[in-house]
């Protein structure tokens, strides 16, 4: 419950209250997996919203190294949550690349590879999100921003950008709530859909993709929580500067990207607002 609270609240600050709890748990209850899961979450949130803290922290990686470990335990604890093993490969690459270590990178997306394979409504967009920052001519890039349309037709069967055909974006949300729980929002991803879309478009942008980028940030707004998103605003003046944005990346310069971002948890998983 502390975790949840803190969690959706954006309250990062609480982080080590939090882990201090959890760690008391799963010494309590070491073969509970969703406590051990939560553990390997709590370290992970640390890393992925770095940006929240005051000052850069170098060790910051070690969380890193115990979200691994605790995923890894989880996943041995649940092995038929296919979820973990997405969360897991995705502490796997980073590790692999911070200590320059081919060999690990390769097992890495080997055991991405097969968390797609799984469960690929899910892990299409665990997958392509570690690479989100990768250059964009990179075949990794484009290939994370290829499983994001994978991801789209597995969930919808229309992809959402430009050549999105006469269905309304209502239809597509409509048809993304009913193809799998993990495409829609849930109470603890009370925006996924908003979140995933702002972060297609921002791939988008990277690639110089005016219009398609403009098409798919305004998907968002379809969704029915779309008025109590937190950061609604961040999106809209995403669709105000998508001209702008696209000639920066057009010149080699940073674009927004909700990924590598201090909200880059939070985007999908903060808790709606008051509209």
């Amino acid at each position: 419950a502390a975790f949840w609270d803190a969690f959706r609240s954006e309250r990062y600050e609480e982080l080590p209250g939090v882990l201090r709890q959890l760690n008391i748990a799963v010494l309590e209850n070491p073969r509970d997996a969703e406590t051990v899961l939560l553990l390997g979450h709590a370290h992970l949130w640390k890393v992925g919203e770095r940006g929240r803290a005051a000052t850069a922290d170098p060790t910051v990686t070690e969380h890193l190294v115990l979200a691994e470990h605790y995923f890894e335990d989880a996943y041995r604890l649940a092995p038929d949550d296919h979820r973990i093993l997405g969360w897991l490969a995705s502490t796997r690459g980073p590790l692999a690349a911070i200590r320059q270590d081919s060999a690990r990178a390769a097992e890495s997306a080997q055991l991405m590879h097969e968390a797609v394979s799984r469960y690929p409504a899910f892990n299409l967009f665990t997958a392509a999100y570690t690479r989100s920052a990768l250059p964009v001519h990179d075949p990794r890039f484009r290939e994370a921003l290829e499983m994001l349309w994978r991801n789209v037709d597995a969930c919808s069967g229309v992809r959402t950008g430009a050549d999105g055909g006469a269905d309304t974006a209502q239809q597509v949300y409509a048809r993304a709530q009913r193809a799998d729980r993990s495409c829609a929002n849930t109470d603890k991803a009370p925006h996924n859909f908003e979140g995933f879309v702002m972060h297609l478009g921002d791939m988008l942008v990277r690639t110089a993709d005016a219009d398609g980028a403009r098409a798919v940030y305004a998907r968002a707004q379809s969704a029915p929580s779309y008025a109590r998103w937190p950061y609604r605003a961040l999106l809209e003046a995403r669709l105000r500067d998508v001209d702008a944005n696209v000639a920066r990346a057009q010149q080699g310069q940073p674009t927004p990207m909700m990924s590598g971002s201090a909200y880059g948890c939070a985007g999908c998983h903060a808790q709606s607002r008051p509209k």
